[in-house]
């Protein structure tokens, strides 16, 4: 209910006695203040008296009228109000943002990678125990069949070994001949699959000779090509020079390796009365490249591959897939002397386990790689191309690769023995050399 405030006016008026020369009014007002409104009225009487002859005559006059009392009892103040609620109005935004920075889930700050780390330790007699045998036909069409590890056993394909002049144990992976023509051979599928790390294999020999077609990769064959292949050796008739070889599905190329970053160069497709491309597209579709080629980088180093390599006493071979770090790339140190101080520590101390005395390899105290391929955010070859892969050894004989490159790579045999596989089948003594030697494989990843 409105609170109706009285007030009285009042004013002195002359008595009835009195004379007036003139018309005298006296007027006397009482009135309300609406509290709600803040408006006034005032209700009253003016009287006057007129004195004649006659005597006093009366008159009074009765009104109302509305009094604005706005200015005294009310004083404007809408910019004062205007402020207030444009500070409210802030106050409010800065609430609901402090209470959306502490309530909203908040984005974990990217780690920076910690050293790498000895994952799997494989050397001497503890190598095969990493792997598992595939067993049955060559799956890229080579002129050998691959056996399980008991029949491997029973046919000498593998053993562990101090050599001659060594103090630590290798391993030996070898072939044999068949009556029916095909080689005997191993094709070993790591049993762990890696999505990144520092692969490294300390090498004394590797398969050479026409028609020989030697890899230590790594692949996903459940899931080829779409989770990538990287190709760290292989081995095709006789070349001279290490590749490494990348293969994906549609959608990754690398032709924006930085140069400053790398030794090496691509490799090319050369094709009668067409121009000489880069092999920078990884996809094993890739126009103006052959098929299942890949984006291949080759070493400018002779002796990196094959004889020239094994003359040499081998040497060591390291691949980096980082793509926490946008980057694959690959080393080939040959010969043993030419290891890095920070990798041969490394490679000495990795039986410690990772104790108080271990070295823990470091690609940036090393020479700049002979392969670097850009992968991952900001390239333009998607790092989803590249995982969950597993390390593959295999010796191969002609096949989808060396059997077409024959006739190129090895003129005269080829001349003599017509196909790939007439020239396997009919020289066993040739093949003698097609076998493997090292102390072990390494891998590494980061914390």
């Amino acid at each position: 209910m409105p609170n109706r405030n009285i007030f009285w006016l009042t004013g002195s008026t002359k008595s009835d006695g009195q004379q007036q020369a003139a018309t005298e009014k006296t007027p006397l007002y009482h009135g309300l203040t609406d509290s709600e409104s803040g408006e006034s009225w005032a209700a009253g009487t003016a009287s006057s008296g007129v004195h004649s002859s006659a005597g006093v005559v009366d008159t009074t006059k009765i009104y109302t009228t509305k009094i604005d009392t706005t200015k005294e009892t009310q004083p404007r103040n809408t910019g004062l109000r205007r402020g207030q609620l444009i500070k409210v109005f802030l106050g409010l935004i800065l609430f609901f943002v402090i209470l959306l920075a502490l309530f909203l889930p908040r984005r974990p700050k990217p780690k920076t990678p910690g050293p790498y780390r000895l994952k799997e330790y494989q050397v001497g007699r503890h190598f095969f125990q990493h792997y598992n045998f595939f067993n049955g036909k060559d799956p890229t069409f080579g002129y050998n069949t691959y056996v399980d590890q008991p029949e491997a056993q029973q046919a000498h394909l593998y053993n562990v070994s101090v050599p001659y002049g060594h103090t630590k144990e290798h391993v030996f992976m070898t072939t044999a001949p068949t009556a029916q023509g095909p080689r005997l051979s191993l094709r070993l599928e790591g049993k762990t699959l890696f999505s990144s790390g520092l692969f490294i294999i300390d090498l004394q020999h590797m398969p050479e000779g026409c028609g020989v077609w030697p890899a230590f990769w790594l692949t996903n064959e459940k899931h080829w090509p779409h989770w990538g292949e990287v190709d760290i050796i292989e081995g095709i008739d006789n070349q001279p020079m290490v590749k490494t070889a990348l293969h994906t599905s549609r959608g990754c190329t690398v032709q924006d390796a930085p140069a400053n970053k790398w030794t090496g160069v691509w490799d090319v497709t050369r094709e009668p009365g067409q121009p000489i491309f880069n092999t920078t597209d990884c996809w094993n579709f890739a126009p103006h490249q052959w098929m299942n080629q890949g984006c291949v980088a080759v070493n400018r180093q002779d002796g990196t591959l094959g004889p020239g390599l094994n003359k040499q006493g081998g040497g060591v071979f390291a691949m980096e897939w980082a793509p926490e770090n946008g980057y694959i790339r690959s080393w080939a140190f040959v010969p043993h002397s030419n290891v890095p101080q920070n990798l041969k520590d490394a490679l000495k101390t990795a039986a410690n386990n990772n104790n108080n005395n271990t070295v823990l390899p470091d690609p940036n105290q090393w020479p700049l790689p002979y392969a670097y391929f850009p992968i991952g955010k900001g390239t333009t070859c998607p790092s989803h191309h590249f995982h969950d892969m597993r390390i593959v050894f295999d010796t191969a004989f002609c096949g989808s690769v060396a059997g077409p490159l024959f006739p190129f790579s090895c003129q005269s045999e080829a001349m003599e023995y017509g196909w790939c596989e007439n020239y396997v089948r009919s020289n066993p003594q040739a093949m003698d050399k097609a076998f493997w030697e090292f102390r072990g494989v390494y891998v590494y990843q980061r914390d």
